[in-house]
């Protein structure tokens, strides 16, 4: 879970379609004032632009298509304070990269 007094968020996720061709989803997100973007394949999102703030519905959702596979980012409030945020493509979650860096 990430508060809405942690600044801006960007989260990666990277996977390969169907075809063996690698992908690159990427949000940014500001969880105070809701400002949010997305990026696949280094390209903005059409559709992205726009605010989830705890004001607004409690999930966002953001379908893309990267190569043969359709994926959807999620941005889920989790508290009046809180949110989370997932990649699915072709109905399989995707881990952050963030969560794959070994140190």
């Amino acid at each position: 879970m990430v508060s809405i007094f942690s600044g801006e968020v960007n989260r990666t996720w990277r996977f390969t379609d169907g075809a063996g061709a690698g992908h690159e989803v990427v949000l940014y997100h500001h969880p105070l004032t809701g400002a949010r973007a997305a990026m696949v394949d280094h390209a903005e999102l059409d559709q992205s632009l726009g605010t989830s703030s705890v004001f607004h519905a409690a999930t966002t959702t953001m379908p893309f298509r990267a190569g043969t596979a359709r994926g959807t980012i999620t941005i889920q409030r989790t508290s009046l304070v809180g949110f989370a945020y997932t990649c699915e493509v072709d109905g399989r979650p995707v881990d952050e990269a963030t969560a794959l860096v070994k140190r």
